[in-house]
């Protein structure tokens, strides 16, 4: 039996006094199946509410090549209690509105977009309260594939004034 295990530790920081910094999104890809092949990415939120954009794209790797890519991925978002904050559905099983809430956070966020085969990639927009966090992604059907597990940080839409000219 050939066992892997993968781990990987990234610490982001920036070294430049001038700029605050700000983390925008962080992906990794990994294979998938159920149990204990579920793949889990830790985050921190801190400083605030923040809105955040996960996203599990299986079905769309296919466009870049990918073969074997998981055909239906499932998120779970867990906060450091193991509760549960919010589940990701593919795009095809959410509500017109969740799925226009998705969309405009993937356009905000910069998230590619491999057109109409993605409808099984499972996408969750989220505003979440200081504290850890863990992104579980699994398969619905309990299949095994490659997926891309990505977290974004959003930056909340400003209002700008115009001048009355």
């Amino acid at each position: 039996m050939l066992l892997a295990v993968t781990v990987a530790l990234a610490d982001i920081a920036t070294l430049c006094a001038e700029i605050t910094p700000r983390f925008a999104n962080v992906s990794a890809r990994a294979r998938v199946g159920s149990g204990d092949d579920t793949f889990i990415l830790g985050f921190v939120v801190r400083d605030g509410e923040a809105a955040v954009l996960v996203r599990a794209m299986g079905p769309a790797l296919a466009v870049f090549g990918v073969s074997n890519s998981l055909p239906d991925p499932l998120i779970s978002v867990y906060d450091a209690n193991g509760l549960l904050e919010a589940k990701g559905l593919p795009l095809s099983e959410l509500s017109f509105v969740e799925h226009e809430a998705v969309m405009t956070a993937w356009a905000r966020a910069g998230a590619f977009f491999a057109g109409p085969t993605n409808t099984k990639d499972a996408s969750a927009y989220l505003k979440l309260a200081p504290g850890v966090y863990t992104l579980h992604i699994t398969s619905k059907s309990g299949s095994s594939g490659v997926v891309l597990g990505e977290i974004y940080s959003l930056l909340e839409p400003t209002a700008t004034s115009v001048p009355n000219g």
